[in-house]
Formats: C-alpha cells, structure tokens, sequence
C-alpha cells in the first residue's frame, strides 16, 4: 500500500513539475514576440524580418498597412542586418518594398521623422531608397550621391513642381551598415534637416539644418523604401519631428 502511495505522490509531482514547466515556456515565447507600440508618436515600425511588420521577433507595429507589396527581387534576407536576423535586401533599383499610406497613418507630409539603418552593397549615384509620394510632383525622398567611397545622402522635399534639399556627407562608402535621419516640419524657420552617423545613430554624425519654407505637399498614398542595391533595416517613422 505504501508503495502505490508513493508511486501516486511521485506522479502528482511530476505532473505539477510539468505544468510549471508548460506555464513558463508559454510566457517566454509570449515575452519574446512582444511587439513595438504604435499608440503614441510612433507611427510605423519595421525591422525587417518579415514583409508583414508584426511578424517574427524583433516585431514592429503600424498605424496603418502592416504589410509591405514587393517589387521586383526585393526579398527579407539573412546576408545582412542590423538587429533581429534579417534585413529588407534590395539587389538593384528596380526592387523595394511600398506600403499604403492612408489620410497620414504613416507619413505625416507637413510634419515628422524617418530613421533607418543602411547598407549599400553596390553604390549607384542618383538611386532613391525612400520615397514617399502623393503624385509625380508631391513627394518627400532620400536619394544617394557623390561616389563609392564618400556618399552623400539628400532629403528631397517636392511639392507643387518646387523642390528643396538638404544634403549630408557621409563621409563613408559601401560596405558598412549607417544610420540615416531625415526630419521635416511645414513652419517658418528650419524646416527640414538630414543626419547620418554611425549604425548607433548617435556617433560620428553630419547633421545638415535648411531653411526651405516649404510647403507641405498633401496627403501621400505610399511609402517605397529599396530602390537600389542596398540592404535596409530597422525602419522607424514618427508623427512629430522635433523642429
């Protein structure tokens, strides 16, 4: 008798053990795909390990589109990255990503801030790796230029056939991950400003200020990002921009 007691008591305990066990892995998966939260200035968040934003760990979140159309051989890649696994890999600039853009969900055309991490694979002067379009003369981007060893970085503001800039030298070339800022703000005054640094986002930075007095350009329908032989990750675009 005293041995079936015991045989029992052993197996309530390797059933309570078990459950424990069960409860602990359910709340570590659930901790480990915790997601970025959009409820507050940030407006669309994307680490790039997966066309859906929400996906995979690190996830994002979106006050809007949550899931990026693919363009030509852009794809979610290994190769490179600079947080997570992954990073958007864009072979040439016929490929990138869009995501739809409704009554400002995601940009914000009279006010707010892109940041992203960038690596250029094969430097190609004039590629455009992020615009943000309401038509053909309505748009904010970031293009490269200069050469393979110095490029520059050029925030591109159109609207109603005018165009300002602001551009900032990298002082780098191909082959290294950079952190990229662009911010933007419809006001009297410094208006708009471009910054890159190091993949941190905050050592060895040229950060470039103008005085443009544009005009916001209108509700934008989409925002590409891709668009030339780089790689691309951790996106970030906020509502506000600190001007």
């Amino acid at each position: 008798m005293k041995i079936k007691y015991f045989i029992f008591s052993l197996l309530v305990l390797i059933f309570i053990g078990s459950a424990y066990a069960d409860h602990r892995a359910v709340i570590a998966r659930k901790n480990a795909v915790t997601c970025d939260d959009c409820s507050g200035d940030l407006k669309f968040s994307w680490h790039c390990e997966d066309l859906d934003v929400t996906n995979d760990s690190p996830c994002g979140c979106s006050d809007g589109d949550e899931t990026g159309a693919v363009a030509g051989s852009a794809s979610i890649s290994g190769t490179q990255y600079y947080d997570g696994d992954e990073s958007l890999c864009c072979p040439s600039n016929s490929d990138d990503v869009t995501f739809t853009v409704s009554s400002d969900d995601l940009v914000n055309d009279a006010e707010g801030k892109l940041a992203f991490r960038i690596y250029i694979d094969t430097f190609n002067n004039q590629d455009t790796v992020f615009k943000a379009a309401k038509d053909a003369d309505n748009e904010l981007s970031v293009k490269m230029q200069g050469d393979s060893s110095n490029i520059d970085f050029v925030f591109r503001y159109e609207y109603a056939t005018t165009v300002v800039y602001a551009t900032a030298d990298s002082d780098r070339g191909e082959d290294a991950w950079m952190y990229v800022e662009i911010v933007w703000k419809e006001q009297a005054g410094n208006d708009m400003q471009i910054k890159v640094c190091d993949s941190d986002g905050t050592s060895n930075c040229t950060t470039q200020i103008e005085d443009n007095d544009f005009s916001a350009c209108g509700n934008v329908t989409s925002a590409r990002f891709g668009h030339g032989d780089v790689y691309m990750d951790k996106i970030e675009i906020y509502g506000t921009s600190g001007l």
